[in-house]
């Protein structure tokens, strides 16, 4: 069972209309300045509604974002910044869903640990292969005697003893 998602809905003084906090992301005026989407796809897709989008799109924190976003994202020497928006996007959107499988009891263990294993590596958390201690194999060992200092032992890993069958 996925947990509950807590409620980020602000009503604007002056209103009555509550609009989520997530309807002021970047990535709206950017699906929108890229072309991605227009203004009744991202209503559609964040679940704004009509009073809410008449707050959002009037909103000067909101402007500036589309603003900002049109000029980044406008002419045709931009297209590969649009595509990699595109799939930017499309991985947010879909993060949710990971949390979704990582946080669901019911759930594979598998599946689970798959799906931990992806926000970890989206968010930078994994080790980079071969970037520490020089490539694999290498390896880095601190060794802390009280009184005595400390003592580092670094060097490559020696490949297993080579066997053939008919030994």
């Amino acid at each position: 069972m996925a947990r509950q998602q807590p409620n980020t809905e602000v009503v604007f003084p002056g209103t009555e209309t509550a609009l989520p906090l997530d309807a002021l992301k970047a990535t709206i005026a950017m699906e929108l300045a890229a072309g991605l989407a227009d203004a009744t796809a991202v209503k559609e897709r964040y679940g704004i509604s009509e009073a809410q989008w008449a707050i959002l799109k009037r909103t000067p924190v909101f402007r500036n974002m589309l603003k900002e976003a049109i000029e980044r994202l406008g002419g045709d020497t931009n297209a590969g910044a649009r595509i990699k928006l595109k799939s930017d996007v499309l991985l947010e959107d879909n993060l949710p869903v990971l949390d979704e499988i990582a946080n669901d009891k019911d759930a594979q263990s598998s599946a689970r640990i798959e799906a931990i294993k992806t926000m970890a590596q989206l968010a930078g958390r994994t080790q980079k292969e071969a970037t520490q201690g020089g490539g694999a194999g290498a390896f880095s060992l601190n060794i802390i005697i009280p009184g005595a200092g400390e003592v580092k032992v670094t060097g490559e890993q020696k490949p297993a003893l080579e066997h053939s069958p008919d030994e």
